[in-house]
């Protein structure tokens, strides 16, 4: 996306909300101006869901932060990067690296919300988002900005890690020995307790 090429901060995050949602974004107003902002903090681009320009211009008179409007070529940007980042439901905060492009995490919402208010864990999420390893959007794994167990996440886990399906194949069949093992065990002390009665 050429807008990455614009920004200061290596890591970015994507953040669409929905106009009647505004609670998220008291709380992401002081998460980024307590631990985001600066060169080396992560900046924030607001990308607009807003019905028309009045109420983009209203809402986004209060950010602090970069927006990609809703009208013109901004929706075409929207509507691209919402594919992209396979944005369900909102709002959402998705961080990128800005310099490749490359997916960080989808699940940043929920992760600031975790935060909270607290600063320190703030900060503490801002490097863990910086130290993450970023990978193309096609390798990525989504979840929708839902946190918990995912079965698809286990399920591209081994996919992209063949060698673990060997080393659990490899398991599964030595678990099964043993099993059988055991079985053959209780057979036998079976008839042996029959022989004696």
């Amino acid at each position: 996306v050429n807008l990455m090429s614009n920004l200061v901060s290596r890591h970015v995050c994507l953040f669409a909300r929905c106009p009647p949602c505004r609670s998220f974004s008291p709380l992401l107003i002081k998460f980024y101006e307590k631990c985001c902002a600066g060169p080396d903090g992560v900046q924030i681009v607001y990308v607009s869901s807003d019905r028309d320009l009045s109420s983009f211009n209203e809402y986004f008179g209060k950010m602090p932060w970069v927006a990609i409007p809703a009208d013109g070529a901004g929706a075409q940007l929207k509507q691209r990067l919402a594919e992209l980042c396979q944005i369900r439901g909102i709002p959402a905060l998705v961080v990128i690296d800005a310099k490749t492009g490359h997916f960080v995490t989808d699940d940043a919402r929920n992760e600031v919300t975790a935060a909270g208010e607290d600063v320190s864990k703030g900060k503490e999420l801002v490097s863990l988002w910086k130290s993450k390893e970023a990978v193309p959007f096609d390798r990525a794994v989504f979840n929708g900005g839902q946190s918990g167990f995912s079965i698809r996440k286990v399920i591209m886990f081994f996919l992209s890690n063949p060698v673990y399906i060997v080393g659990m194949l490899y398991f599964a069949k030595k678990g099964m020995k043993y099993l059988a093992d055991l079985g053959e065990e209780d057979e036998d002390e079976e008839e042996l307790v029959r022989g004696e009665l």
